[in-house]
């Protein structure tokens, strides 16, 4: 049990991500180095022995260890998997275990007005309340409790603020605390990420199809659809040259055309899970013989995704940290503190800048 508590605790600390982010990027990277298998050249056997006796006229004595290696199909070689299956777990254990933690810190505010500010917060200051004069403590307390929260809420700040026993004022001015839920984001992204990915590489496909004229030809790979070509058009500019080009196509299944479109370069035609894209073509006497590339990718609406949260959860976590000023107010002093979430640098300014604020609002005080 202590021992599955400590794997517990440590799929959990940054450090553990961040040395497996770090080791993931290196072997994408890695991937780059060599020509990876594509998944259309596995349909035909004649293309994987060209595609094979390249790799032996690159590589030569190496091409074997290589393909040992996995170093021409990366993504589905276990040093890859393993360090992305690591990855995918610690994420997710750590999204467990600190969920709760955020949905508190980010809906409930978890300071209690009772408790003293601290004098080991990294901004603090004291300032030295001015005689009551006309006003009696409590009143006077009062009074500047409530200019401080006008300056901290025009600050964006939401203030709570109470008095103990009529001699104490407790205030307590935060901001951005609902940005704590970016951080939930961010793993969910990356769990997206991770499926996306692996589901990319374990169950999409891509299939070269060349289609003559009025013909049909199967998509295979497990599919039972296929594609018929129903003409070919060339747009060109007035000087002759080729302007765009443009393909009339009806997906069959079972003999029956069950969709029918236009497929131009740069916009596909799309049907259930999969999209076919216009690559080439080719002339002949009877026509055009036309090439397809139809593609199943099911982790591409994962992967979209994932950016986008992992865009919106960095951007709200770097941009908007927690700040939290506190203030107690005494007979004896004024006693402000304030703290934010990973030092932001523009914080110290807006402390000294509030800090500056008060004791010209207590000037105005002794000067009335």
């Amino acid at each position: 049990m202590t021992r599955l508590r400590r794997i517990w605790h440590l799929s959990m600390r940054l450090e553990v991500a961040a040395l497996l982010m770090l080791i993931v990027l290196l072997l994408t990277a890695l991937t780059s180095c060599f020509p990876q298998l594509p998944q259309a050249v596995l349909a035909d056997p004649a293309r994987l022995a060209r595609w094979e006796a390249g790799l032996t006229g690159r590589y030569g004595r190496l091409t074997s260890l290589l393909k040992a290696l996995n170093a021409f199909n990366c993504f589905r070689a276990p040093v890859f998997l393993l360090p992305w299956g690591l990855l995918l777990l610690t994420t997710l254990l750590c999204t467990l275990g600190r969920w709760r933690a955020v949905w508190r810190q980010a809906l409930l505010p978890p300071v209690h007005l009772a408790t003293p500010a601290a004098r080991s917060a990294p901004y603090i200051t004291s300032l030295p309340l001015p005689p009551a004069g006309l006003l009696s403590q409590e009143e006077q307390l009062l009074r500047f409790g409530q200019d401080l929260q006008r300056l901290l809420e025009k600050r964006g700040f939401r203030v709570r603020m109470a008095v103990a026993e009529g001699r104490t004022l407790f205030l307590c001015g935060e901001r951005n605390r609902p940005a704590a839920l970016a951080t939930l984001l961010t793993h969910l992204a990356v769990l997206l990420l991770a499926v996306g990915l692996l589901a990319s590489a374990w169950c999409g496909w891509r299939a070269e199809v060349t289609v003559g004229p009025g013909e049909t030809a199967a998509i295979r790979h497990g599919s039972e659809l296929a594609l018929r070509q129903e003409g070919f058009a060339i747009s060109r500019y007035p000087d002759g040259s080729a302007a765009g080009y443009e393909a009339r196509v009806s997906v069959m299944e079972d003999g029956a055309a069950v969709a029918s479109g236009t497929v131009k370069l740069n916009e596909p035609l799309s049907f259930r899970s999969v999209t076919i894209y216009l690559t080439g073509y080719a002339g002949g006497q009877d026509g055009y013989r036309v090439t397809f590339l139809v593609v199943h990718d099911p982790g591409y609406g994962p992967v979209i995704c994932a950016g986008f949260l992992l865009l919106v959860g960095l951007t709200v976590s770097l941009n908007f940290p927690l700040a939290r000023i506190q203030a107690k107010v005494n007979a004896e002093e004024i006693l402000l503190t304030g703290q934010c979430e990973r030092r932001a640098w523009e914080f110290d300014r807006e402390f000294v800048a509030i800090t500056g604020e008060s004791e010209r609002q207590l000037s105005l005080w002794c000067g009335g």
